[in-house]
C-alpha cells in the first residue's frame, strides 16, 4: 500500500474513537481518550477519575486533520475535523472558558479535578491553537471569534507560550502582533546556560510539550531577525535535542527521567527541527529526524493510525489511546512531508 495516497490512514484510529451526541440539534463529535484491545479489537476506555473525552485530545486531532488536508488536499480529513471542531465549540462556554472533559456519552461536563475546570491553560491553549487553524484553512469566521473570545484562568510556563505563538502565527495578519512579540520575547530570554530554551527558571524540563523550538522557528523572518533566532534554535538542537535523541529519549530531561517515555515526548522535537530544516536545511537535523521516525517503527502503525501509549525500557503499553495516535500522525506526517 502506497500511505502517501492514503493520508486518512493517519486517522483511523481517532475516528473508531469517536461517537456523538446531540447538542441543541447539533450533533456534537467527541474522541474517546483511550482504547483497549478486547477480542482482538481496540475498543474506547475512560481515564479513571477523569472521563471519557477531552478538548487536549480533539484539539490535536483537528490540527492534525487539518494539517493533513493542507498536504494532501484531503476533502475527507477536513470534514472530520469540522466534526471535531464541534466538540470544542461545545465546551466553551458563554463567557469563553472552556473545560476539559467530559464523563458520559451524553456530554456531561466535568468540574473541580486538576485536569478539567474553567479556563485551564492547557486545553484553553491547543483549542486557540486549532481554531486559529481552522479559521485560517476555512475562513469560516465564527472559528477566529472563538479564537478570541477564549479566556485563559492562570499562569503558565513558556511551553504553553510556546503553542500560543503557535496559534497566533497562523492568524499573524490578525492577531496583535506586539502580544506575538511579547510571547516570543518571553520563550527565547529563558535559556539554560547551555543555551537551551526552558518551560521556566528552576523548573523540570519535560520533553512531552516541548513546543518552544517549533514556536521560534516558526517565528523566524516573521516576528523577530531571522538569522538570530535561527541561531538561538540550533543552540536548542545542538546542546539539548541532540543529546535527548541520541540517548534514547526521556520524559523529563533534567532528572534524565526515562520512564514512561511516550509519543509525546518524541514529536515536539519532531516538528521544532524540521521547522529549523526548512529555514536551514543541513544533514544533522535530517539524521536527528530519521532517528526520531525510527523510535515510532515498533509503536505506531501507520495503516490503522494505532500507536501504543508509551515504552518503558522493553516493556511497551499495549493500550492505544488518542494522543499517541495524534501524535503519532503528526510525526509520520513530517516523515513523508520530509521525503517528497
Amino acid at each position: 500500500m502506497d500511505l502517501k495516497l492514503n493520508p486518512n490512514n493517519f486517522l483511523k484510529h481517532l475516528q473508531n474513537l469517536t461517537e456523538s451526541f446531540k447538542y441543541n440539534d447539533q450533533d456534537i463529535y467527541y474522541i474517546n481518550v483511550y482504547s483497549q484491545k478486547q477480542n482482538g479489537k481496540y475498543v474506547p476506555i475512560a481515564a479513571p477519575g477523569e472521563g471519557i473525552a477531552c478538548v487536549d485530545d480533539s484539539a490535536r486531532a483537528v490540527i492534525l486533520a487539518l494539517e493533513i488536508y493542507e498536504s494532501f488536499a484531503d476533502k475527507e480529513s477536513l470534514e472530520q475535523a469540522e466534526k471535531w471542531l464541534t466538540f470544542l465549540e461545545y465546551m466553551q462556554d458563554k463567557k469563553g472558558y472552556i473545560s476539559n472533559f467530559i464523563d458520559s456519552p451524553k456530554g456531561q461536563k466535568k468540574f473541580g479535578i486538576p485536569s478539567s475546570y474553567k479556563g485551564g491553560v492547557w486545553w484553553s491553549a491547543r483549542a486557540k491553537w486549532a481554531w486559529a487553524k481552522a479559521y485560517r484553512i476555512t475562513k469560516e469566521k465564527k472559528y477566529l471569534d472563538l479564537y478570541f473570545k477564549t479566556k485563559i484562568t492562570e499562569n503558565y510556563e513558556n511551553n504553553v507560550a510556546s503553542i500560543l505563538l503557535i496559534a497566533g502565527l497562523e492568524i499573524s495578519e490578525r492577531e496583535n502582533r506586539l502580544y506575538l512579540e511579547k510571547l516570543l520575547e518571553r520563550i527565547i530570554s529563558c535559556r539554560s546556560k547551555r543555551g537551551y530554551f526552558l518551560h521556566a527558571k528552576s523548573a523540570p524540563l519535560h520533553l512531552w510539550a516541548y513546543h518552544e523550538l517549533e514556536a521560534v522557528a516558526k517565528s523566524a523572518g516573521l516576528l523577530g531577525n531571522k538569522e538570530t533566532l535561527r541561531k538561538l534554535c540550533e543552540a536548542t538542537v545542538d546542546s539539548l535535542a541532540s543529546d535527548v535523541i541520541n540517548n534514547g529519549f526521556y520524559f523529563e530531561y533534567l532528572s534524565r527521567d526515562k520512564s514512561e517515555i511516550n509519543p509525546y515526548c518524541v514529536s515536539p522535537l519532531i516538528r521544532g527541527i524540521y521547522e529549523l530544516n526548512i529555514l536551514d536545511k543541513k544533514e544533522k537535523y535530517q539524521k536527528l529526524l530519521h532517528k526520531c521516525f525510527d523510535w515510532f517503527e515498533k509503536m505506531y502503525d501507520p495503516v490503522t493510525g494505532t500507536c501504543f501509549d508509551w515504552v518503558h525500557g522493553e516493556k511497551i503499553a499495549s493500550d492505544c489511546g488518542a494522543e499517541a495516535s495524534i501524535e503519532a500522525g503528526f510525526s509520520y506526517l513530517k516523515k513523508l512531508k520530509l521525503s517528497s
